[in-house]
């Protein structure tokens, strides 16, 4: 049996390594695009909310998947070295799907996530211009109308 060169060895261990890269980044990308919980995967905007001190998560004032109002307090972080308090409030409606629970915290690291109502696209109207409306109720067309 013939062992192959250094070269050859080298440069398929190079492209193992790159495809194992890409494929981690793929999968972290969609992780963060996609953020899941245990009933369900949400495809939302999200709004992560990162305290400005460290500290630990003492009280959490929501459960996951509540529904939240712009202003509603989230929870509460201690600073254990001088039992400093921070409240942490949403800075817009929606629903939390992701919290950190009774750990400690940094400045910058996400607590909560609430996910937002993504914005609507409106699609184009296919129909011509010159053509028939059929009647339509609350901006739905029934296609059945005459």
């Amino acid at each position: 049996m013939k062992v192959p060169k250094l070269g050859v060895r080298l440069l398929l261990t190079g492209v193992v390594v790159v495809a194992a890269a890409i494929a981690v980044g793929v999968l972290w990308r969609r992780y963060v695009e996609r953020p899941w919980t245990r009933m369900g995967q949400v495809q939302a905007n999200v709004i992560r909310i990162a305290p400005r001190v460290a500290g630990v998560v003492v009280k959490v004032a929501v459960a996951d998947n509540q529904l939240v109002r712009k202003g509603d307090l989230l929870g509460t972080i201690t600073d254990p070295m001088n039992n400093a308090r921070t409240e942490l409030f949403s800075p817009y409606s929606g629903r939390i799907i992701g919290m950190a629970r009774n750990q400690v915290v940094m400045p910058g690291f996400a607590t909560f996530h609430v996910g937002i109502q993504a914005d609507v696209i409106q699609e184009e109207d296919a129909t011509p211009p010159d053509s028939e409306q059929k009647s339509s109720v609350g901006g739905y067309v029934d296609g059945m109308s005459e």
